[in-house]
Formats: structure tokens, sequence, C-alpha cells
């Protein structure tokens, strides 16, 4: 079985339906398919695929903004079977170069030192191609982690653990041919182009942005007759910001959010401007796929990130490995057949994800409720000691977002001779008058560090407060610690403190 099987199923069933929009291009499933199959013959005429057995050795590197023929070449590849691998376009060019080096890729693409135009030469007539002679433990994906609280780690996926879970994911986002799902992030991003490579697999009609913007996200959402909207909550809290209307009246059943928890404040304003549309949040990596999933018709509790995804394990050890109590807080590990296949070695080797049992870990600790609900506590490797004890930034993060006054908190710890390290808070005020804003607030410091007096452990309050007008960010859309941590210690030997407008308000 090829991974590209149900997109041409949907090719011959539904040519004429629109299959792609970004910016002022649309394409039906005919005229995609069309461009996919002159550019798999190109491919294979420049690079042929020798091994019949495996792909693993056939790399094409894609370094751009979003395009349609970035979607080209992702069909492409999977069809032809070589490995597609994703690059980070906002990187700079000393990580771009370091990550082709470490991958060795046959073939580099991109807008400015292409080999050839992917949209050269289309014949909208082509014959599909046959797919290539390999299984669906063929390797087709090499992609990166975010990185917002490290360097990007490079995994690599097989092609059945995308068949597996979009078979998965239909069982949780029911969804017909001819959807519209809207999806404003970056290619390069996993939720954006795994959110491309369900839609069209499940026949429906995808619309990317060049690059995000609010407004056109807004209008889109009010003209364009949107069912479904995935997007990271950073550009949720944007659109609640730049909303008018008093409530959505419109096509759009369903937002989607992933790659952060929702804050209270945020879901409560989503309720109050999109009151007929359903709202659901997943938690998953680049490396498991989806792991757990809040579905709003089931009445989680909101503070947690749901129960176990379709096909999905999950079990909570203690540091040592063993079980952790029912009661008790432990390291999330997952089990199912979406797994990545593990992350890519300096030597050209693979270190596999999952242990002999099939159990994998990316460090997230959480807990269960008698219900079987999942809270995410933080990364592990995002845990400070302070004083000698554990102190978990989501923890604070999530008391301070309580506050009437504050949109978004992150936590983040800095050296510190006495404490070992020294908890700072960086906080954004909600815009007064926006759908998430209360009645009447208090932006003061003291008020929130009052506030934090009364809700958190004395080894959990901030020593100090900064304020941001908007968050360093990922490419992706999350907010990025390491860039916040930098400002405080001045290892970058920058004053972007200015660009960000970060604002020390006082020390607790």
């Amino acid at each position: 079985m090829n991974l590209s099987d149900s997109f041409y199923t949907q090719v011959d069933s539904r040519p004429a339906s629109q299959a792609l929009s970004l910016g002022e291009t649309t394409l039906t499933y005919h005229e995609l398919a069309g461009r996919v199959a002159a550019c798999q013959y190109r491919l294979q005429a420049f690079l042929p695929v020798t091994l019949k057995t495996s792909n693993k050795d056939c790399r094409i590197a894609w370094h751009g903004p979003n395009s349609i023929a970035l979607v080209v070449l992702y069909l492409s590849c999977v069809r032809a079977g070589y490995t597609l691998v994703l690059l980070d376009p906002s990187w700079p060019e000393s990580m771009r170069k370091r990550a082709l080096n470490f991958v060795s890729p046959q073939l580099l693409l991109d807008p400015d030192h292409a080999v050839f135009s992917i949209e050269d030469g289309v014949v909208p007539d082509m014959d599909i191609p046959p797919s290539a002679e390999f299984g669906d433990a063929a390797y087709f994906l090499i992609g990166f982690t975010s990185g917002s609280s490290g360097s990007p780690k490079a995994f690599i996926r097989t092609q059945a653990s995308w068949i597996e879970t979009f078979a998965c994911a239909s069982s949780e986002f029911a969804s017909e041919p001819g959807y519209r799902v809207l999806a404003p992030g970056p290619m390069s991003h996993g939720l954006t182009f795994y959110a491309m490579a369900e839609t069209l697999n499940n026949g429906g009609h995808f619309l990317a942005l060049p690059q995000f913007d609010v407004a056109t996200v807004s209008r889109l959402l009010q003209s364009n007759n949107i069912h479904t909207l995935v997007v990271v909550p950073t550009m949720l809290v944007a659109l609640l910001e730049h909303w008018n209307a008093p409530t959505y009246v419109g096509s759009l059943t369903r937002i989607i959010s992933a790659g952060a928890k929702l804050s209270v404040a945020v879901r409560d304003a989503l309720a109050q401007r999109f009151p007929a549309t359903e709202l659901v949040e997943y938690y998953g990596a680049s490396e498991l796929s989806f792991v757990t999933v809040s579905q709003a018709t089931e009445t989680p509790p909101p503070e947690s990130v749901g129960r176990a995804f379709c096909g999905v394990e999950i079990c909570l050890r203690k540091a040592d490995g063993s079980p952790a109590g029912s009661a008790d807080s432990g390291v999330v590990w997952v089990r199912s057949k979406m797994l990545a296949d593990g992350y890519l070695l300096e030597d050209g080797g693979v270190q596999q994800l999952a242990d002999a049992d099939g159990w994998a870990t990316v460090g997230d600790i959480g807990r269960f409720d008698e219900q079987g609900y999942l809270t995410l506590i933080d990364r592990a490797s995002n845990m400070l000691i302070s004083g000698g004890l554990n102190v978990y930034p989501a923890d604070v993060e999530r008391v301070l977002e309580q506050h009437s006054a504050v949109a978004e908190a992150v936590v983040v710890g800095i050296p510190d001779d006495y404490w070992g390290e020294r908890i700072c808070a960086f906080i954004r005020w909600h815009v007064v008058g926006s759908a998430t804003a209360a009645d009447s607030t208090d932006h003061s410091v003291s008020s929130v560090a009052s506030y934090c007096r009364a809700h958190l452990a004395p080894q959990q309050r901030p020593a100090q407060f900064f304020a941001l007008e908007r968050w360093p960010l990922t490419h992706s859309g999350k907010i990025d610690r390491q860039v916040l941590i930098k400002h405080l210690t001045g290892a970058d030997g920058t004053d972007d403190k200015q660009v960000l407008k970060i604002v020390k308000l006082a020390d607790d």
C-alpha cells in the first residue's frame, strides 16, 4: 500500500472538486494530480530510484515558504519512493547548513537555488505514474522537532505510520469529502503539514496562506465557507483580539488547536464568540503523532489534554522506569502504530524511538484523573529547581493566566547563586476591549504578585516579572522559551529587549 493511494482515489472519484488553495491559486484534484505526475517524472529522470525495496538513501530536501510546489513535491515523493526532508525556512543560514550536512540529501529544492522548477512543463492530462515498488515500511519524511525548548532534532517516519494515523484520525475527526479546511500556519510545521496531507487524503479542500495573517484568517472565516480551522493557541489569541463581531455566524463547525494547551480564558472566550463551533484540542508530538484528544462534546476537565486518542495506549512511569501510582504524576509513555521510527544519528543510523515493547516518550510529565483524562504538568526538560525544590513552569503559568489581566504567561528559570534557579515570569496583558479581557482588570504587577502569593507555594512564586507586547515565536507559532532565557542572561549578546518591548515590572 502507498500513502498516496487515497489521494488518487479522490482524483478518480472527484476530479473537478477543489483540492488546494494558496494565495490566488486554486487547483482541482485533477489539476493537482497533473502537477504531481509531471514532478514525479522529472524527479525520477534527475534522481532515479535505484533501490526497489527501500528508499532510505533517496532524500530530497525542501527549503522554502508555504507554496503549492511543496504539496506537489510531498505527493511526488510519497508516490515515487523518495524521502522528503522538510526544512524550516525561518532558520538562520548556519542552522540550515548544519541540518543539510546532518541529513545529507541527494537533492535540495528551494525557490532561490532550485535545480529545476516543480511548476515547469506541467501537463494536466499526464497519466498517473505507478507507485514505486516498496512496502509501507519505507521512509517518506524527515522532519524536525519544533525546538521551542532546545535545538531541533531530526526524526524519520515510515509510510505505515501515517497510513495508521489517517485511519485513527478519521475515527476522531469525522469529515466528509468537500470539507474546507483552513490551516494558516507554516507548512514546515507538522500541524499544518499533516492537516494538508489528511485533508487531501479525505477528499477535502485545503486552504493555506503564504504566511499567517490574522486579518486574512478573519476574512476567510466570514466569507469562504470554512468548515474546520487548524491552529496553534497563539493564533487563536490573535484572532480573538482582532475579532470585531460579537458572535460568529457562519459555516465553521470545528476549531482544532494543538501545539500547546489553551488557557481557560481563551477557551471561555472562544465559547462566547464561536458558540456553535466545536472546540477540539489534541496533545501530540512530531515523533509521537496523536496522543490524546479533548472533545468539547465529552466535557473533559478544562485543564486536561483529554483522553487517549484512538489506537493509543498511555502509561505513566517514575523516573526509574517503574509504574507510577494511580494518584501520582509520572513520565508519559505512549504506544501506538503512529509513532515515528526514530531520530537520525550523525553516523547515518536511526536511534529507535520506541523500546523493545513499543513504548516511547518525549519526556512530558502528566497525571491521570479518575475518569482517565490526562493533565500535563510540564516537560521534564522544563523542570526548574529553586531552593532545592522542583518547580514545573506550567503549574505557575496556569495560575498566572487565571488572573483577569493576564492573557498569556511563560515562566523560565535563570541561574542564581542562592536559589540555584531564579523563577522569572513573562506576561502579556489582555488587550483592553478584546474578547479575552474582563470588564475591569488591574494591569499592575502588585496585583499579579499578590495573586501568586495567594495561589502558589513559596518556591513557585516568580521573583521577577516582565511584560511583553508580543512573544518571540518559533516558526511553528510556539513561544520560544530559549529566546526569553537568552534575554535575561544576555547570552545572545544583543539588545533585542527593545525589539520585543520587554519591560521589567518589578521584583516580588
